[in-house]
């Protein structure tokens, strides 16, 4: 069995919810493609000693330096590299000292937003490098403020066809793929924004016809995980990651609600209020306005 495989199936002992299981799966490719960049030579994951993943976190903490990834990206994957020792039984490892935040120099986690809104014609441009299944996927999402794994989930014909129902009347239930489970309900309250998430539903509509099935993502595993990989690998193939281009498929999200919160300013509500509202329609819940403001609020361009 390979390195991989085995830290994939270290990575599957771990606990955690499945978007945890899926981060933590990419941190496993990115150690691996990582030491064998640097030739070191461990063909099992029990070989892994604290020493490589001191350098893997020094890694880390160097490419957060040069502005590649953000220190939450880097803490999250030197926890990830922790889960899978512990998941080996290595809990004496894991718990050093020296392989600790702090010591990696990756201590201190700023809650303001490291990304910014996309602006619509860099979403353009990035629809044009892209098929154009994953470009009306795409657009759902900005219309709708989605999650990748919501978008990859909702952009089946059952849900797609909910959605141009629901939005008749203002609003669309966010069932599929949403975060723990939990349902949500996301409001237009402008005409404009109702009329692009109507036109973004029936555009990926008329994808799935072309293409003749009911789900615009399929991977090799003909699964949600499997979609959501090769929806991913389709939007990072075309740029749209952090080191590239400063924004991300959170930044598409960032857009959507930009543009709700100063609807509601408009519509006259105040500040707290607004983001409180969004956060509701984020799946957040009416205790992160504050988070919303903080994380959500940083400017495009």
């Amino acid at each position: 069995m390979s390195l991989m495989r085995e830290m994939m199936r270290d990575s599957d002992r771990a606990a955690g919810s499945s978007q945890t299981r899926d981060a933590r799966e990419g941190t496993v490719r990115d150690y691996v493609a990582w030491a064998k960049q640097n030739n070191i030579q461990t063909r099992h994951s029990d070989q892994i000693k604290a020493k490589h993943v001191r350098a893997y976190g020094k890694h880390l903490a160097q490419r957060v330096e040069r502005g590649e990834i953000s220190v939450g990206h880097a803490q999250n994957r030197m926890s990830h590299m922790r889960g899978i020792l512990s998941a080996q039984g290595r809990d004496k490892t894991a718990g050093r000292e020296d392989l600790s935040n702090a010591a990696l120099g990756l201590s201190g986690r700023s809650r303001a937003g490291t990304n910014r809104a996309i602006t619509d014609k860099e979403l353009r441009d990035l629809q044009e490098r892209v098929p154009s299944h994953v470009a009306a996927g795409l657009e759902v999402a900005r219309s709708m403020g989605l999650r990748s794994k919501e978008t990859v989930a909702g952009c089946v014909r059952e849900q797609l066809k909910d959605w141009e129902r629901e939005l008749s009347e203002g609003k669309a239930n966010v069932v599929r793929g949403a975060k723990g489970g939990r349902m949500r309900v996301t409001h237009f309250m402008s005409k404009p924004a109702q009329d692009r998430a109507l036109a973004a539903v029936r555009g990926a509509l008329s994808e799935l016809d072309r293409m003749g099935r009911d789900q615009l993502f399929q991977g090799r595993g003909d699964n949600l995980r499997s979609g959501v990989r090769s929806f991913r690998y389709q939007l990072e193939k075309a740029g749209l990651t952090q080191a590239q281009s400063q924004a991300t498929m959170h930044s598409i999200r960032y857009a959507w609600t930009q543009e709700a919160v100063a609807h509601l300013r408009e519509q006259g509500y105040g500040d707290r209020q607004a983001n409180t509202m969004v956060s509701t329609w984020l799946g957040h819940g009416d205790g992160r306005g504050r988070y919303i403001q903080q994380v959500y609020g940083r400017d495009a361009g």
